[in-house]
């Protein structure tokens, strides 16, 4: 769809509004009708999500009072009347005469050569009322500018020309300026590195900010597939981070639906007769499709409503088929070819194919859509990020050629399941398979001929079943046997010590202590580190750590080392039950050492697949249950104590997070460190330009104490660092008539620090 050309014909007809196209005008319309806020907004989504067709949409939403606006209201309204009574107000605001619509689609060229060309489409598509002179004169100047954008000798259009040219279009009528494709400017920009487009950019889009008076001035929307950033890889940091600021003056929309608003989409494609026997069958059909889906442990997702709306698609084949074309086609492109085309795999085909029968209704199966694919959509799937494993099934697939059509169309089921399972509901369980196989046709009659059929696909090595995730998985076969390497593995990893299984599994993070660093200024970060009965040393006077954090894993709280120093901090926390952490613990292992063990895997690239992909759910696993046994969500299930080289420890309240406990701590811990907040002196090691700044600053205490900030002209980092401690505490100020050092001020935090100082000072 191009935007500049399809804009001039009416496009409402047949226009679905989808639950992010709602989403869109809504924020747009709120902004409009607020005055004050930001009406420059960047849409980025994927290829084949439909952002186009919403621009057109909105051309003819903010169009004059025509049939066409009428028709874009009137579908608004029916999906939304609050946002669609804004737009409505907002039109008769500006007499009913619309929006000047300069909507464009961006090729590989300055921004500025875009924004013109859509001028010239803004410009001739309105028709003012009043002031028609000097708005033909206008028309001419852009119609130049143009024309001469064909002469490379000429210069192009000026930033202020352009900007002049929407502040006089926008005298006459708010100017609605939309950029489809954007992503081809910014790639320009990265090849010729013209700043110009970014400071124009960037005042259209401040401008766009301005508080109106009595309506808008300019409704700026750009569309594009990434986010700016995400174009301009190829140019400096300070470009990028330039170029960052700017989409910061935008109001950045994903333009994605999600699962759930796609499947309702989707109910709106097709239209049911209102035969009575067919309404009947109909209701028959999806009142048996639900009852399946809970039979198969996805009652959570029966929704007899959606599921009668959406036939002819089997509720497997609804489930799958808009993660399918996200990751495989161009979403709602390939979404809509499936269910409307004339394509010989696609939905209206198998219609045409079937025979009426109202007493069982046949229904549209994964296996058709893997054949669709595969047929029709083989360029976009082989375009994709996981293509080498659409490749794989499809390869192990095709080359089944000893194998029965209920055969194939089983692994057919379990491929699609795997190639878009990782996270999601549903997933290629036996009895979800079973499920979405069981249809009637010769092999599949019935669950108890597929699960015969899931018996003979694994004797033959084709599929295999990963019993940790419940999941069938389609290979092309591997000499390792997986399952019997990973269980002698948690048979030797079974004798370990908790200590040192979960040391070895999991690494601790520092945790930090998140409110308190953020109210002083100071970064307070706790080491994390495992314990079995053992004994624990705090952090010293030159450690990093401001505490130690202690995952206690054994019988008893570890004893806490006593030393000539005040310690840091020391916090336990000890779960009720680890039986569940060590478990997952040596599940995670085991798969770990079979992984990296040479011998066993060699160069089996699909072992090594299977063994990743097993490594990465046993990981989720393993973080779930420790955020359950003694993380965020451990609540009563953990109980949590302060240590010292005393006998008794303290036990603390159950935590909201972890971060909150450490920062109530800290409160106390230190409570009379002073505030610094200045990055670059309140560290642990300066960086170099640090390190100067701190030479510079103690030269000047020296050298200057009776000067105003010490001398210290202009804003060096230096400045930075004397307003930090010595500015804002009181401890430079002027006294008699002169600045001085003194003490700081009783209200400047660093009182204790002050009084520590100058005690040791009198016994050194």
């Amino acid at each position: 769809m191009n935007v500049e050309r399809d804009s001039r014909t009416p496009p409402i007809d047949g226009y679905i509004l989808t639950g992010r196209a709602l989403d869109v005008v809504g924020r747009v319309a709120r902004s409009l009708a607020r005055g004050n806020g930001s009406n420059a907004f960047s849409i980025t989504g994927p290829y084949g999500t439909g952002k186009s067709s919403f621009a057109i949409f909105l051309d003819s939403l903010l169009g004059p009072v025509s049939d066409e606006s009428l028709a874009a209201l009137d579908l608004l309204t029916g999906a939304d009347p609050e946002t669609a009574r804004l737009l409505a107000g907002l039109s008769d605001a500006i007499g009913g005469r619309g929006f000047i619509r300069a909507i464009v689609t961006a090729s590989r060229e300055p921004i500025s050569v875009t924004i013109v060309r859509a001028i010239q489409s803004g410009i001739t598509r309105f028709e003012p009322v009043t002031d028609t002179e000097r708005y033909n004169q206008l028309k001419m100047q852009v119609d130049e500018a143009v024309a001469g954008l064909a002469d490379r000798t000429r210069a192009l259009p000026s930033n202020r020309f352009i900007v002049d040219a929407i502040a006089q279009l926008s005298e006459f009528a708010p100017v609605l300026l939309i950029i489809d494709e954007f992503g081809k400017n910014l790639e320009a920009f990265a090849d010729s590195r013209s700043e110009a487009d970014l400071y124009l950019l960037q005042e259209l889009a401040e401008w766009s900010h301005a508080p109106a008076a009595d309506r808008p001035s300019l409704l700026m929307i750009t569309m594009q597939h990434l986010a700016f950033e995400e174009y301009l890889d190829s140019v400096s940091q300070t470009l990028r981070r330039e170029w960052a600021k700017v989409q910061g003056r935008f109001e950045d929309i994903p333009y994605v639906d999600t699962p759930a608003q796609t499947q309702h989409l989707i109910a709106q494609v097709f239209e049911h007769s209102d035969d009575p026997s067919y309404e009947a069958a109909c209701r028959k059909w999806a009142d048996e499709a639900t009852s399946q889906l809970r039979d198969a442990g996805l009652g959570h997702l029966a929704d007899e409503q959606l599921v009668a709306a959406t036939w002819p698609l089997h509720p497997s084949t609804l489930l799958v088929l808009p993660e399918v074309c996200a990751r495989y086609g161009q979403n709602e492109r390939t979404l809509f070819s499936f269910l409307a085309s004339a394509e010989p795999l696609a939905v209206p085909a198998w219609l045409n194919d079937q025979k009426a029968d109202v007493h069982k209704l046949a229904d549209v199966r994964l296996d058709r859509v893997y054949d669709y694919f595969v047929e029709s959509a083989a360029t976009m799937v082989s375009a994709s990020q996981t293509a080498s494993r659409w490749v794989e099934i499809e390869t192990t697939i095709r080359d089944a050629t000893d194998l029965t059509e209920a055969h194939r169309r089983v692994l057919k089921t379990v491929g699609l399941l795997n190639l878009v399972s990782a996270g999601r509901a549903i997933r290629a369980s036996r009895a979800v398979v079973s499920w979405a196989c069981t249809d009637g046709r010769p092999g599949t009659e019935d669950a108890a001929k597929v699960d015969g059929l899931l018996v003979d696909l694994e004797k033959s090595g084709r599929l295999t079943y990963r019993e940790f995730a419940d999941e069938l998985r389609l290979w092309r076969g591997s000499d390792l046997d997986i399952r019997s390497a990973i269980s002698a593995a948690r048979r030797r990893l079974s004798g370990r010590s908790a200590e040192e299984l979960l040391s070895a599994t999991r690494s601790m993070p520092p945790v930090v202590a998140a409110r308190h660093s953020i109210e002083t200024g100071t970064l307070r970060v706790f080491a994390g580190t495992w314990d079995s009965d053992g004994e624990v040393l705090p952090p010293g006077p030159e450690d990093r750590e401001d505490g130690l954090l202690v995952y206690v894993v054994g019988n008893r709280l570890p004893a806490v080392v006593a030393t000539e120093y005040v310690p840091k901090p020391v916090i336990a926390v000890r779960p009720k039950d680890t039986a569940a952490l060590r478990l997952a613990a040596v599940e995670l292992a085991a798969i770990r050492e079979v992984s990296g063990d040479p011998e066993l895997v060699g160069d089996d690239w699909v072992a090594k697949r299977e063994l990743g992909e097993r490594e990465a759910e046993a990981m989720l696993r393993f973080e779930s249950v420790f955020e359950e046994t003694v993380g965020h969500n451990a609540g009563e299930d953990a109980a949590w104590y302060r240590l010292d080289s005393s006998e008794t420890p303290a036990e603390l309240p159950a935590p909201q997070s972890v971060a909150s406990l450490l920062s109530d701590v800290c409160d106390k811990a230190y409570e009379d460190s002073p505030p610094v907040p200045n990055e670059m002196l309140n560290r642990h090691e300066l960086t170099s330009q640090g390190t100067k700044a701190r030479r510079l600053l103690l030269k000047a205490l020296l050298t200057r104490p009776k000067t105003e900030r010490l001398g210290i002209e202009g804003f060096p980092p230096q400045r930075a660092m004397y307003d930090a401690v010595f500015g804002t505490t009181g401890m430079h100020r002027v006294h008699q008539g002169q600045y001085e050092l003194t003490a700081p001020a009783n209200n400047s935090g660093w009182t204790k620090a002050w009084k520590t100082l100058t005690s040791m000072l009198d016994f050194a």
